[in-house]
């Protein structure tokens, strides 16, 4: 039996809008071009990528399918040369594109509501509550 070598692509908590964010994963794109690897495991797919643009699911799309890489989840193996898997891997892009969206619009209005409750959260917010109080007042005019 062959034994084949296993490389490990951890960005850790760091979070990335696009690929040229990810140090790692654009060393996972190289040596996939390298023909390094027959199949990607990856813990799901939209982790390959959240960019709001689809710009990015393309080149890693293009890259795993020209070099007749496999992208397998704990529950599916996607052959992204085949018609069916590669529209659920491009159907899966879309919704990690709309998920990203829908979380920064939840973020956006958690930082709203804090704002108005006086607390302080980031940048956004108020550290006194007599600030929140006058700050809601100009708000309400």
């Amino acid at each position: 039996m062959e034994s084949r070598k296993n490389d490990l692509y951890d960005e850790g908590s760091r979070s990335g809008e696009t690929i040229v964010e990810r140090p790692q994963f654009q060393k996972l794109l190289e040596n996939v071009g390298k023909g390094k690897y027959d199949i990607a495991l990856v813990s799901e797919l939209e982790r390959l990528s959240r960019a709001q643009y689809s710009k990015d699911w393309g080149v890693i799309g293009d890259t795993f399918r020209s070099n007749n890489v496999k992208v397998a989840t704990p529950y599916q193996i996607f052959d992204i040369n085949e018609v069916e898997d590669d529209f659920m891997f491009s159907l899966f892009g879309l919704l990690s594109k709309r998920e990203k969206q829908k979380l920064l619009l939840r973020c956006q209005r958690g930082r709203e509501e804090a704002k108005l409750k006086g607390k302080f959260f980031g940048q956004y917010g108020y550290r006194e509550q007599g600030e929140a109080r006058l700050v809601r007042v100009l708000l309400s005019l």
